[in-house]
């Protein structure tokens, strides 16, 4: 009897651990999501505010997503030789956030070649911040119950969504107003973004880690053989179609700033607002997706979104209309959150804890591979893709070229096997999900009744 009180006195702490860091990761995440705000909004308008030239532009995407996907093959290896998930992320994190300092400072060189090494210490944030990737979801998914990782992960990502959105709105109203003061105000948003990282990298310190029971090195998959069975099962169609995703979405992705900063003459709040729309659409549609991804599965939801991302950059090339393009942004952020959401509990939910670290860093490496070598390509044919009229920017060019090539991943991702749904599911839910048709089904037989009565 005594000893049973113990086993229930340690389950209960357990769980009162797990709860109090999935409350401590919602805190963590909202100081790392202003760093990934100014990231996201203000890294090439500030390359661009220094005079970066468009194939620097695509090559300041492409090399930080190169070597940072390469830097997570080795998550493996390092959590073996630190032993512990919570070492590994803080490690990752703090690297991160120092070399934001020097980045801010690159742009008051008086010189030419100022853009490269801006461009080499942003490469020293994003490969100290890849590391830790993995490891952190492989983390959440040992404190994230699997049957609420759908509504948890929704519900936090739309509170850092509300975050991001204030953050990047507050920043480029300040950039407005602070006229021939735009560098010194962005030397002062790296510094912050150098502080919210490092107090989101300490709040891991006080944070639950459960006992790990895997020998991370002792697999002998590596890397170059998860390639080899990319077409052999679905996690690896999986990784494949986010790849190829991931190759025409960098296409296009980082010429979408350009294109609004410099022909549409767009102020920096114009700009920031346009570009949050799909943040609010995110933070509104996220809660949703969850509910849905947690009923119907997580492939069902890709495939439907992956089919929207498709048509994403096509309202960029037909209209130069402000408002039209608001309304685009609102779809992109809609099938984004779904998709995104849906990828990130899928590949959770798809591999086995002994091998889940090291499968999520695979898929990220090789996901990364896709975005440096679409951004390196997009960066380079940018400046020699004719305008589709005389009207039209050659970036406009470019947005067509992503849309095409996004068709191919968006049918891959049909292939992937779909799991029986969770629960009863909603007329609409049916209309969208549901593998078997039911509402056409019913419809044929009805046609099918009424034609034999006839003979």
């Amino acid at each position: 009897m005594a000893t049973e009180n113990v086993v229930t006195a340690g389950i209960f702490s357990t769980r009162s651990l797990r709860r109090r860091t999935m409350r401590l990761s919602i805190i963590e995440g909202g100081f790392a999501i202003v760093m990934l705000a100014l990231v996201d909004t203000f890294y090439i308008p500030y390359l661009n505010e220094m005079g970066a030239t468009e194939f620097q532009i695509g090559m300041a995407v492409s090399l930080p997503a190169l070597l940072g996907g390469m830097m997570q093959i080795f998550t493996p290896w390092a959590l073996g030789r630190f032993g512990s998930r919570k070492k590994v992320a803080l490690t990752s994190v703090l690297t991160q956030a120092a070399a934001f300092i020097p980045f801010g400072l690159f742009c008051h060189l008086q010189t030419e070649w100022r853009i490269w090494p801006a461009i080499a210490a942003f490469l020293v944030s994003s490969v100290g911040g890849s590391l830790g990737a993995a490891t952190w979801a492989d983390w959440m998914a040992d404190i994230v119950p699997r049957r609420r990782r759908g509504q948890f992960f929704g519900f936090r990502n739309r509170l850092l969504g509300v975050i991001q959105m204030a953050t990047a709105v507050l920043a480029g109203y300040i950039l407005d107003h602070l006229t021939g003061k735009v560098l010194l105000a962005f030397t002062a948003i790296w510094f912050f973004a150098f502080i919210f990282r490092t107090v989101s990298g300490l709040l891991h310190l006080p944070m639950y880690e459960p006992l790990a029971k895997k020998a991370y090195t002792t697999s002998n998959e590596n890397f170059l053989t998860f390639l080899g069975t990319l077409g052999g099962n679905s996690f690896g169609r999986f990784a494949l179609a986010t790849a190829l995703l991931s190759v025409a979405v960098n296409f296009s992705g980082p010429f979408f700033a350009l294109h609004m900063l410099n022909n549409l003459q767009l102020t920096y709040t114009r700009y920031v607002i346009l570009s949050s729309v799909a943040t609010a659409s995110t933070i509104v549609f996220m809660g949703i997706w969850g509910r849905v991804i947690d009923r119907v599965g997580t492939v069902s939801v890709m495939r439907l979104c992956s089919m929207i991302i498709v048509f994403i950059p096509l309202p960029w090339v037909m209209t130069e209309n402000y408002y039209i393009l608001i309304v685009a942004q609102i779809l992109s952020g809609l099938s984004w959150a779904g998709f995104n959401l849906a990828a990130f509990v899928y590949y959770l939910d798809s591999t086995r804890s002994m091998n889940r670290v090291r499968f999520i860093a695979y898929f990220n490496a090789l996901n990364s591979l896709g975005a440096f070598f679409g951004a390196t390509l997009g960066g380079w044919a940018a400046p020699y893709l004719p305008a589709l009229t005389t009207s039209h920017s050659p970036l406009q060019t470019i947005f067509l070229i992503s849309s095409i090539g996004r068709f191919l991943p968006g049918l891959l991702f049909q292939t992937i096997k779909v799991l029986p749904s969770r629960g009863r599911l909603s007329a609409v839910e049916r209309l969208f999900f549901d593998p078997r048709l039911r509402i056409r089904t019913g419809v044929i037989r009805s046609v099918t009744r009424h034609f034999k009565r006839g003979l």
